[in-house]
């Protein structure tokens, strides 16, 4: 049986696998082989939490985007695109905030500081 959604579940579905599929997409072009994005992209089909994150309707997949940005800007090294990733990540999550304790341990200062009035 059909069961009716709301227009509203189907549009956050919808942008929720759209950043989860950008998040891999980027995590595996940051391993620097050809075949990187590609192998993310499978793994996250065959990656049962994230169909459960689907399922549920949660932001975790808006979170894993924003952690891959800042990722993707650490292996860059690109402090403001580090800062931002940390920086939204913590506003949806409260768990990401111990990245900017990393940051500072890795001297990241620049990026902690992004971070920091990001969340500010």
């Amino acid at each position: 049986m059909l069961q009716w959604r709301p227009l509203t579940f189907n549009a956050w579905l919808l942008l929720s696998s759209a950043a989860m599929m950008a998040a891999m997409y980027l995590v595996g072009a940051t391993s620097g082989r050809s075949y990187g994005p590609a192998l993310g992209l499978l793994l996250l089909l065959l990656s049962v939490p994230a169909l459960t994150t689907l399922y549920a309707g949660q932001v975790n997949g808006f979170v894993l985007l924003a952690l891959a940005v800042a990722v993707a800007g650490l292996q860059r090294r690109n402090a403001w695109l580090a800062g931002v990733g940390v920086a939204v990540a913590a506003m949806l999550k409260v768990t990401p905030v111990l990245l900017l304790g990393y940051l500072l341990w890795r001297r990241q200062w620049q990026a902690a500081a992004v971070a920091v009035a990001g969340i500010a």
